[in-house]
């Protein structure tokens, strides 16, 4: 059985690890070089899909910060704190950074005589090459403007401003909060001793200045208080 897979992000390597593992050829069209440009995104996966991943895909252990601990925050009710979820120190949930995945995943397939990685091929010769299967997970490709372009649009005019905050080392960084403030909800999600990940969704404010963005919302004070926890010495956007 020979298949193939479009596309280049963390899905369509996932996809092919899955295949390869399970004894398939795959051939994997992508001109995407990796995520040397998006280091500070992260992704956060259950306990369980955790498991599920170490067990039948690959193991990514080593590239995971476990977050114990849950906290909720609003500026409705005068920064109260609306949720504390502790479930006795047992692991709720890993952050892992999305370019330690990806190149995790895609050196372990370099590894395989199953996978052979290409760049992207037109509709008619992927036709020619009379695959079992074939694995759509490239927005752009043609073949998804031929067959599964009709589709509905949502705007809901929503920006995610995504930065790392290196700050003193903390020994339990492991407290993952949220705060939900007038222009969108804020969230601090720590991923190492020394490093927070920052990520803030405001509506209608695209191309924002984001160091001027968290300067403002430092005014706040229950913001301000994680920023002192953190002792921040900077941030790299």
């Amino acid at each position: 059985m020979k298949v193939s897979i479009l596309g280049g992000g963390l899905t369509s390597l996932t996809l092919a690890k899955i295949l390869v593992n399970q004894g398939i050829n795959v051939d994997f069209f992508s001109n995407q070089k990796g995520f040397k440009d998006n280091k500070i995104q992260t992704l956060g996966i259950s306990k369980s899909n955790i498991d599920f991943f170490n067990k039948n895909i690959l193991n990514i252990k080593k590239f995971l910060w476990d977050i114990n601990k849950i906290e909720i925050f609003s500026e409705n009710f005068k920064n109260e704190k609306l949720l504390n979820f502790d479930n006795n120190n047992k692991v709720l949930f890993s952050i892992i950074r999305n370019s330690n995945l990806y190149n995790h995943l895609f050196l372990s397939l370099k590894k395989s005589r199953l996978i052979k990685f290409k760049k992207k091929i037109s509709f008619n010769n992927l036709v020619k090459k009379n695959y079992n299967l074939i694995f759509n997970c490239d927005y752009n490709h043609p073949i998804t403007k031929k067959f599964f372009y009709k589709k509905i649009n949502k705007n809901y005019n929503s920006f995610a401003y995504i930065s790392t905050l290196k700050h003193k080392k903390i020994l339990n960084n492991n407290t993952a909060s949220q705060i939900f403030t007038k222009n969108g909800p804020l969230a601090f999600l720590p991923i190492s001793q020394s490093e927070t990940s920052i990520v803030y969704s405001i509506k209608d404010k695209e191309n924002e200045d984001f160091e001027k963005l968290i300067k403002k919302l430092g005014k706040n004070k229950i913001i301000n208080n994680f920023f002192t926890k953190l002792a921040d010495k900077g941030i790299s956007i």
